[in-house]
């Protein structure tokens, strides 16, 4: 599969591109819900499909009007292994964020604390100056 392969998903699903959203009736409910397609690839089944879309900058936090992700809608769509290769893709991909999100909350709390300290270190040392 390739670009070629992608631009013919986009256009088959009518979705004038990439970060398009377009409406769309998803499961019984009966209600539109906008969905962009990086939901149709991930409800499609093909992992190859969505690392093409993940490749050109598709992006898998990307949430449907309904405030759903794509790894949202497969976990729901997921059963007896249908869509097995797509969750787990998703699902590293939502390991590695977390990851990063805590690595750079971690790195953000010691650059305030070093700044704390700093500042109070600064604060002692101005008032504890002798005056001759």
């Amino acid at each position: 599969m390739d670009a070629a392969n992608l631009e013919a998903f986009l256009l088959v699903n009518d979705f004038k591109g990439l970060h398009f959203p377009r409406a769309a009736f998803l499961g019984c409910a009966g209600r539109r819900e906008v969905v962009y397609p990086i939901h149709a690839a991930a409800l499609n089944g093909c992992p190859r499909l969505l690392q093409l879309m993940l490749g050109a900058g598709a992006d898998p936090d990307q949430k449907t009007s309904f405030g759903r992700k794509a790894l949202d809608l497969v976990e729901e769509a997921h059963f007896d292994e249908s869509h097995s290769e797509v969750l787990e893709i998703l699902r590293q991909l939502q390991d590695e964020r977390d990851v990063r999100r805590s690595r750079d909350f971690a790195s953000q709390g010691s650059r305030d604390s070093s700044s704390s300290k700093l500042s109070s270190l600064s604060k002692l040392s101005s008032s504890s100056k002798l005056s001759l």
